[in-house]
């Protein structure tokens, strides 16, 4: 299951980690940075739906950095 946690840098702007997605995270698995919440989630659909990802999930997170 490709899965997106998206959520907020610390440096102003949006974020995804990527997890169980082995096309993401031989790229770092971050993808970033993103004016908005919402520009973060759509990237990541169609992150997924390009890679024809058959499960998908996003989840929010509180921050990318703990």
């Amino acid at each position: 299951m490709a899965k997106a946690k998206v959520g907020p840098t610390g440096y102003g702007s949006w974020g995804i980690l990527w997890e169980d997605f082995p096309y993401m995270e031989r790229r770092g698995g971050y993808s970033g940075p993103f004016k908005t919440l919402e520009d973060a989630e759509r990237k990541a659909l169609e992150i997924m739906a390009f890679y024809e990802e058959p499960v998908q999930k996003i989840e929010r997170v509180a921050t990318l950095h703990p």
